[in-house]
């Protein structure tokens, strides 16, 4: 029975430290996508500031009379 017992002990502590390594994992995966996000998130914000600026220039191009072009 003690035999069983400590099989049983030892297969759950291998199964726990399976769970552990497949936690750990993840959440290695969940930093990165989390910094793949930022990154993302920063560039989407530049190509908003950098299409504003140009939306902004052909505003100011838009109001040149066409006789100076």
């Amino acid at each position: 029975a003690e035999g069983r017992a400590a099989a049983r002990l030892a297969a759950a502590l291998a199964e726990r430290d399976e769970q552990k390594e497949q936690y750990d994992d993840l959440a290695d995966e969940l930093d990165v996508t989390r910094n793949l996000l930022v990154g993302a998130q920063a560039t989407i914000a530049e190509l908003e500031r950098l299409l504003d600026e140009a939306r902004a220039r052909l505003a100011r191009v838009s109001l040149v009379p066409a006789a100076t072009n």
